[in-house]
């Protein structure tokens, strides 16, 4: 099923606490890599090292876009999701993209919907 796998790509400046959303990618069956995008002199410590999907890169160019960009030579799945820093997800999240990718086909572009704790 390798089609099915997804790697995950996070620009970060490496200042936010990710561990909850790193933990649930971490533990899916689908997610062959997480992509931690720097910008060139900063560090990401605040993860558990023992989460061996993790993969620290860094970009010479600060900045989100180059950032994602500057991660596309590590990728080796056809699936890619793109995630900012700050996002909190649940277990199902992953799952239910894929499920949406594969009923849409290789070619085909999906996103969630995505809500602020503060208006729920």
């Amino acid at each position: 099923m390798k089609r099915n796998l997804i790697t995950v790509v996070i620009p970060t400046l490496g200042t936010k606490n990710m561990n909850r959303t790193l933990k649930i990618l971490n533990s899916n069956k689908y997610i062959k890599k997480i992509i931690i995008s720097l910008p060139k002199n900063f560090e990401f410590k605040n993860y558990d090292k023992n989460m061996k999907k993790i993969q620290i890169i860094h970009s010479k160019i600060k900045g989100q876009v180059k950032q994602r960009i500057n991660a596309f030579k590590f990728i080796k799945t056809n699936n890619i999701i793109y995630m900012d820093d700050d996002l909190i997800i649940d277990n199902n999240l992953v799952n239910n993209l894929l499920n949406m990718k594969l009923q849409k086909g290789l070619r085909s572009v999906i996103a969630p919907i995505y809500f602020e704790k503060k208006t729920i």
